[in-house]
């Protein structure tokens, strides 16, 4: 991680015993309010997707300003988020890059889902969740691509790449560092073995373009709120289309 030597007087060399303090932080606490929420709420309704929105982007954001900020171990600007270390070909390029990976995390995604739960039940259950109970409303389409297409992006990119990126490549060679963040990124999005596998393929990405692009967190937003954005319009817009 390239940082200034003010930034390199304040920021403490990471631990062994960060890396499972950062799961449990973030993910760990993630896990257990969806399966809170799960006991009191329907699943799929819009208040039911809110919520789990709303829990995401709180645990992993603050999991990232209390035990990596707080503590020392990262700072905003040694990830490039604050202030934003950001070139206007970004957009073009995350665009450029959503069209080329997009479908083919798709078709990854839909033969994982295939080959190893025999059908697309779980792709489906998901999807539902994200067009708030399968029926389209204006209010509820926004609402989830802001969060969704936004927020969401932001709290995982700081999580994924700006924490637990970080803490692999302070140890580990540029592609071993990728592919084990890969691999949390994608096991974080289980509840689908068709997403888990094409999140990896994502996290891939996004670790590369943090690396090559003097370790700018904003360049992998861009890619995953452009890749969100696009597929959450594409699910929730082709509930208008009529069926018959």
């Amino acid at each position: 991680m390239q940082t200034t030597e003010l930034e390199s007087e304040q920021i403490q060399t990471t631990r062994w015993y960060d890396l499972p303090l950062y799961l449990i932080g973030g993910l760990g606490v993630l896990i257990l309010a969806s399966l809170l929420l799960s006991r009191v709420s329907v699943s799929g309704n819009f208040l039911d997707t809110a919520l789990r929105f709303l829990f995401n982007a709180i645990s992993l954001i603050g999991c990232v300003a209390l035990l990596g900020v707080r503590r020392g171990k990262i700072s905003w600007q040694s990830i490039g988020f604050a202030p934003p270390r950001w070139k206007h070909t970004w957009i073009l390029a995350a665009a450029a890059l959503t069209l080329i990976f997009l479908p083919a995390r798709g078709i990854l995604g839909l033969v994982a889902s295939l080959l190893l739960e025999g059908g697309l039940d779980s792709l489906t259950i998901r999807n539902t969740a994200f067009t708030a109970g399968g029926s389209f409303t204006w209010g509820s389409f926004i609402f989830t691509l802001v969060f969704g297409g936004l927020v969401i992006p932001i709290a995982e990119e700081l999580y994924f790449r700006g924490l637990i990126h970080s803490w692999f490549r302070e140890r580990l060679s540029f592609w071993s560092s990728v592919i084990l963040s890969a691999m949390i990124f994608g096991l974080a999005h289980f509840d689908s073995v068709g997403v888990a596998v094409s999140s990896f393929v994502m996290g891939m990405v996004n670790a590369v373009a943090y690396e090559k692009n003097n370790n700018s967190i904003w360049l992998p937003i861009a890619i995953h709120a452009i890749n969100n954005s696009f597929a959450l319009a594409l699910v929730n817009l082709a509930l208008l289309l009529p069926v018959g």
